[in-house]
Formats: structure tokens, sequence, C-alpha cells
């Protein structure tokens, strides 16, 4: 067993950055986390479409998982995997937007699932 000393757990993210892996406790659900939220992959062509095939898997407790916002945060920079356009994610929509260097993968139905500003 590994003991922490109180200072390095308090120090510990709580939230996996962008582009972690996620499973689900004792299921077959998928997903990736996306400017802080859960994107859950339908199935493994859209997983490994976006880029996760090779990442490391984290699993999570089912009660982490279904308390993970779907909400992306503003400032994110997503696009899908079949089209070069990059969308800019504020206050729940999407805008087109130049390259950026720091964009994230999703599956093309949850890009499209964001309105239009």
């Amino acid at each position: 067993m590994l003991i922490l000393p109180p200072r390095v757990r308090d120090g510990l993210p709580t939230k996996g950055g962008d582009g972690t892996r996620i499973v689900k406790a004792s299921t077959t659900s998928e997903g990736a986390i996306v400017g802080t939220a859960q994107v859950e992959f339908h199935t493994m062509d859209e997983l490994i479409a976006s880029g996760y095939k090779d990442k490391p898997r984290h699993t999570i407790p089912t009660r982490a998982w279904d308390n993970l916002t779907r909400q992306i945060a503003d400032g994110t920079y997503v696009k899908s995997p079949d089209l070069a356009s990059v969308w800019l994610i504020n206050g729940g929509r999407r805008a087109a937007a130049p390259q950026h260097s720091n964009v994230q993968v999703m599956p093309t139905r949850v890009l499209n699932a964001i309105p239009l500003s």
C-alpha cells in the first residue's frame, strides 16, 4: 500500500486533462475528456477516428463517470475527425475559428449536436 502525505494528496488533480481516455468501471462505456467535459464514444470506430485508440485507458468509478459534466468549457477548440474545420466553444455554442495548436478531436455526431453561434 502506498501512503501519501496530505500535502501530496491534496495537490493531486481531481479531473483528467483534455485528451484523457476514460472508461466507466465495470462497463464497456468509453469516452474522453474534452474541454473538461465527458464525451462518450458510441462505437469503436468513433474512438479510433478521434485518435484515442492508442491512448492509455483510465478506469473511473461509476459515480464519477455519472457526475462528469457534458458541457464543454468555454475557450475549447474542437473539430471532428472528418473535417479540417476548427470550432471555438463559448456559452455551449460553436463558432468557426482559425487553426489553433490545441484542438480536441471528438466524434462528428457530438460536434454536430453543438449549436452554431
